[in-house]
């Protein structure tokens, strides 16, 4: 898992396959030329500064929505044109960037990158480190995982992997302050991620694959393995066997061609298990649930218009510096990248 999530960071956006069923060609030439300049903005963009909270819902049967997680996200890079290959290259945090996640259990956490020093502050702790790399304060496990949580709701943008695209009608956004006339296009996923009949007794798991992060199933994982959950005992999301892809509804400003609402849908299965206080954890029999993302951007800035100033950052007052990775002692064998 850790391997895939280090080449899963360096994905690049590519060609989106548009499956014309159903649409005039009239239609069908619209949504290429609307997700070309998608493309277009997300591929070449240097710079980029995005804020998004994003809520996961489980329901079970006729049950009411149960809130599995809701976190806040702002995420910013400035990287030379030079160097840049868009939102989801390698070059991300290789200069100027700031990853941030808020939760109401976990509080924030910060990661910031100056052009000279890298910072990590944890304000539930009060604590913050720093370095000269992203290494210095990350382990070769964390951080890898800290960059996928946020690029991954920034990759379900038709990376060869939707079918059955549809452009509905038009939506009205607030962002940024300003009303937004959107796009509104709706796409399948051609993959579910990892299911339930994938799962063979006595065989390895299949090998994962970019599409598990881009349903709700493999977001929430992540989000579990990040501990950016609700969820108060281990469990796991697949996707439930025989069910339907998931399926993506996109907002997408008119004007600048940047995605400004995402919302996903998916049956799956759950599995895990509870641990009532002082008793051993108790299997749970796997149940049928309807997850859901509603991911909502408050802010949607590309090139020139993001400030410098999102790349600074001050050490909230009284809390205090921790040794950073390379200078403490080695703690597992993820942290000495063995």
């Amino acid at each position: 898992m850790c391997r895939y999530l280090k080449s899963a960071v360096l994905f690049v956006v590519m060609g989106v396959t548009i499956d014309s069923h159903g649409q005039t060609p009239a239609n069908d030439s619209e949504l290429q030329r609307i997700l070309s300049k998608v493309r277009e903005n997300y591929a070449t963009s240097s710079a980029w500064h995005f804020e998004h909270k994003i809520t996961v819902e489980e329901t079970e049967g006729t049950g009411p929505a149960v809130k599995l997680a809701e976190v806040s996200l702002i995420t910013a890079n400035r990287v030379a044109p030079a160097k840049s290959a868009g939102v989801t290259a390698a070059a991300f945090c290789a200069e100027r960037c700031r990853l941030e996640s808020n939760t109401a259990e976990r509080g924030t956490t910060t990661l910031v990158r100056d052009g000279t020093t890298t910072w990590f502050y944890a304000s539930t702790r009060g604590e913050y480190m720093k370095g000269s790399t992203l290494r210095d304060i990350a382990s070769s496990v964390s951080g890898p995982m800290l960059l996928a949580v946020h690029l991954m709701p920034l990759e379900n943008l038709g990376a060869e992997a939707w079918t059955d695209v549809r452009l509905l009608d038009d939506g009205v956004l607030q962002v940024d302050g300003e009303k937004r006339d959107c796009f509104v296009i709706e796409a399948t996923l051609k993959s579910n991620g990892f299911s339930v009949d994938s799962f063979r007794p006595g065989q390895p798991p299949p090998a994962p694959d970019i599409s598990m992060f881009s349903t709700p199933s493999g977001l929430i994982q992540l989000f579990q393995m990040q501990g950016l959950t609700n969820l108060p005992s281990p469990g796991a999301y697949l996707a439930a066997a025989g069910a339907a892809p998931a399926r993506t509804r996109l907002w997408i400003d008119k004007e600048r061609y940047l995605v400004l609402r995402r919302s996903s849908t998916q049956t799956a299965t759950k599995i895990g298990s509870v641990a009532p206080p002082q008793s051993t954890p108790q299997p749970l029999a796997p149940v049928e649930v309807s997850l859901r993302i509603e991911d909502v951007f408050s802010r949607a800035q590309i090139a020139d218009a993001v400030q410098g100033s999102v790349f600074t950052f001050e050490p909230p007052a009284g809390s205090r510096e921790i040794p950073n990775v390379r200078t403490r002692a080695p703690q597992t064998p993820a942290e000495t990248g063995r």
